[in-house]
């Protein structure tokens, strides 16, 4: 009885398993044909493309045979790259040219390099664009680069942002992750060059490519990162350099280093006749951590941006935090965005929601002087003190909560 009663029993609980899996495959179909629908719309008469994308792959992942999906999907959903090279440090007087791919991070059936048919690299200064490339072969693209401009100068030495764009059949572009190259004529005696120029802080370790004539002459190294706000983050030290150092990005206390951060290196040291040396400085970003908390909703914080104490006016290290800011909300085109001031408990409450709101209000003037269309979708918030993230306690709690979050919520479409 006891054996009937068991088995009973377990196909019930089978069945009922089944029957939600069976409503969860309904669901799942059910929203990604609704995101098909907003697919279609957006690349249709809106030209949206970054919308149409973003929704036919969340589509793709949820019913991948569903056919409204398939359709658009093809047309759409190109592959995500990289700019990839092999060395961080061109020397362009020992080495005609330099190969720069973009590899492929995703490689589905209907969004691989096949999906590729123009494929261009851009050579940056700053803001500023000083050579524009061809693929020279295709599956993955790569381009062939000597060190000179259009113009068939020689560039100044320094360090080149590498920007890619591929398009497809319906030509708009994607955007590749950025990387960068250390363009050299003349060798320093001791160079450095980071190798992840962007990294998941506490998941990722940056490495720090070291070259010394004579390593076998150091006696003693010092590795040195600091943040854009000009404090020592970190100090690396050793005696035998070696040809690359591991960076696991925490700070000093062992803590992991925020997100949204701009961290310099730069190697010093001595050699055996007691004579010092000095590296160039190279850079790494901490990436920004975008979090989906539902509704149609995705958030952000920055804990990095740095004001005077008591006071709204944004510090000058500021501005290339928030051009990483604007150039996310430029992505997510289709979202408003409110932006909330946070502060710590010291103080009272009223003067500290007050600060906030006009510290939000700071960050949003910025970022709307940088965009006309980001202007049209951002509000301030000041929240004050009453949403802490840490301790306040602590002086590194403080900080921590003293911080500026952005909220992104996905604005209708309309037929």
């Amino acid at each position: 009885m006891r054996t009937l009663v068991r088995s009973v029993l377990s196909a019930s609980l089978f069945a009922s398993a089944l029957f939600a899996a069976g409503m969860d495959a309904a669901n799942d179909r059910m929203k990604a044909g609704d995101l098909a629908t907003e697919a279609r719309i957006a690349s249709g008469k809106m030209k949206d493309f970054p919308r149409a994308r973003a929704a036919i792959v969340e589509a793709y992942k949820l019913a991948p045979n569903l056919p409204k999906v398939q359709a658009l999907y093809a047309d759409l959903a190109g592959p995500e790259t990289a700019v990839a090279i092999d060395e961080e440090i061109f020397f362009v007087k020992e080495v005609p040219e330099i190969k720069i791919r973009l590899n492929l991070l995703t490689n589905t059936p209907s969004s691989g390099a096949a999906w590729i048919k123009k494929a261009r690299l851009f050579i940056k200064q700053g803001e500023n664009v000083r050579v524009t490339l061809e693929a020279t072969s295709f599956n993955p693209p790569v381009f062939a680069w000597n060190g000179k401009n259009e113009l068939g100068e020689v560039l100044p030495d320094g360090s080149y942002t590498l920007a890619a764009e591929i398009r497809g059949n319906l030509d708009f572009p994607l955007y590749a992750a950025e990387n960068r190259v250390m363009l050299v004529s003349k060798k320093l005696e001791a160079m450095i060059a980071v190798k992840e120029k962007l990294f998941a802080a506490g998941k990722e370790t940056v490495n720090i490519q070291t070259i010394y004539p004579d390593r076998s002459r150091v006696t003693a190294w010092e590795l040195g990162l600091t943040s854009t706000s000009g404090k020592l983050v970190r100090k690396l030290t050793g005696t035998t350099l070696p040809a690359s150092i591991a960076w696991d990005g925490k700070d000093a206390a062992g803590e992991v280093v925020p997100g949204g951060d701009v961290f310099t290196a730069k190697l010093k040291g001595k050699d055996k006749s007691g004579k010092d040396f000095e590296s160039n400085p190279d850079q790494a970003e901490s990436e920004i951590a975008i979090i989906d908390i539902g509704g149609g909703q995705l958030s952000f914080k920055m804990s990095t941006l740095q004001f005077d104490i008591g006071k709204a006016d944004l510090k000058t290290n500021c501005y290339v935090l928030l051009d990483r800011v604007a150039a996310i909300l430029k992505k997510y085109s289709w979202y408003s965005v409110k932006i909330q001031g946070h502060t710590d408990n010291v103080g009272g409450e009223a003067e500290n929601k007050a600060l906030s709101q006009k510290r939000a209000e700071s960050v949003s003037a910025y970022l709307s002087a940088k965009d006309a269309k980001i202007k049209e979708r951002v509000a301030a918030e000041g929240i004050g003190p009453g949403k802490p993230v840490a301790d306040n306690a602590t002086e590194s709690g403080r900080a921590k909560n003293r911080r500026v979050e952005f909220i992104l919520t996905k604005i209708p479409l309309k037929e």
